[in-house]
């Protein structure tokens, strides 16, 4: 279970990160919430009670990393405020968030994550089609590509000219920290002997589930079977010493001990090691039909602060889980979506922030 801590004066609150969608807070919220300053040297004033602003508390996962934050909106004009996980695939990890913390911002890189291509199997003969599936969705087969951070289930469908397909499932963890390196080291034979273990540059295995073709085989950390003669789908649920959780799979072939699939890290295009998102904050402002965000210009770093005061526990969501009160002066840039200039935004804040 993974856990966020937020510490306000002498109180640890400690509560465990599940996904929920957003609520809006009830009436009583008036002159609670605010978002008082000025964009582009225009003023802005949002108040929660006026002018139909509502305080809407928020954790909806972005590309299945879990937020903490909250939005102050009336339909037409709105400020966005969270801060993503981090830490991602450590479930006993914890997010200290602290009266008077500088938390830093985060910013998209220009280029992909990773690609994927239709010939990213060359050791093996006969492929006909790799469809890659993200995130459950089918994206194609050639050049797809990720250019935004996130834990991605990466599951390509490999079909072969005799019509037989084989499904692999990995998980790709980009833009975000992650300090071991896994792989399945296997060797096989022809009479069908499979040995298998984990390849970690890091924290130790502590606990590892193996599946060939979708079935348990052993719950050892070591693997040490047999198998018909062929093609199949080897996979390693595991959990690591330092509490990472995660899975890793890898296509081989018995009459080719040296014909497997490659570590999904492979993929990656180098991106995912620049400015990690863990526990950045992202700001989002939309009015006019128009959405600028501050995750688009780090040129000017110096003119990206946030200081967080005055946490204070708020209320209960319907769903039994602690909304807070927070005060937070922020100032950034914030540039347009697909625009090419950015301009300043300042504002002193209080907004509610739901916790996971």
């Amino acid at each position: 279970m993974k856990y966020f801590y937020l510490i306000f004066g002498f109180t640890l609150l400690l509560l465990s990160c599940k996904k929920h969608e957003v609520h809006e807070l009830p009436a009583n919220n008036e002159y609670v919430f605010s978002a008082i300053g000025t964009f582009d040297g225009e003023d802005v004033s949002l108040i929660a009670g006026e002018k139909g602003f509502y305080m809407y508390p928020l954790n909806a996962p972005v590309n299945n990393v879990d937020i903490c934050g909250g939005r102050l909106s009336n339909g037409d004009e709105e400020i966005e405020l969270y801060i993503y996980d981090g830490n991602i695939l450590m479930e006993n990890s914890g997010f200290d968030l602290q009266e008077g913390d500088t938390i830093k911002y985060g910013f998209q890189s220009s280029g992909n994550y990773a690609v994927f291509t239709n010939n990213a199997l060359t050791n093996f003969d006969g492929i006909e089609t790799i469809n890659w599936y993200i995130n459950g969705e089918n994206r194609g087969t050639n050049n797809v590509m990720i250019s935004e951070p996130g834990l991605y289930h990466v599951s390509p469908v490999i079909t072969f000219s005799n019509g037989y397909s084989y499904k692999l499932d990995n998980n790709l963890l980009l833009g975000f920290k992650d300090p071991n390196s896994v792989g399945i080291y296997h060797t096989s034979t022809e009479a069908g002997a499979l040995t298998a273990s984990l390849n970690v540059q890091g924290s130790q295995p502590a606990a590892v589930r193996w599946y060939v073709d979708d079935q348990l085989i052993s719950e050892d950390l070591s693997l040490n079977t047999s198998v018909s003669a062929g093609k199949h789908v080897l996979k390693a649920d595991y959990t690591l010493q330092d509490g990472t959780v995660s899975y890793e799979s890898i296509l081989f072939d018995t009459e080719h001990n040296f014909f497997k699939s490659s570590d999904f890290s492979a993929f990656k295009t180098g991106l995912s090691n620049v400015n990690p998102q863990d526990y950045t904050v992202h700001v989002v402002y939309r009015r006019d039909g128009k959405e600028y965000r501050s995750d688009l210009d780090a040129t000017n770093l110096a003119a990206y602060t946030l200081k967080m005061s005055d946490l204070q526990y708020y209320q209960q969501s319907a769903d039994g889980h602690a909304i807070l009160k927070a005060s937070c002066e922020l100032n950034c840039l914030m540039r347009e979506t697909d625009g090419a200039s950015s301009v300043p935004l300042h504002l002193k804040c209080k907004l509610a922030f739901r916790i996971p």
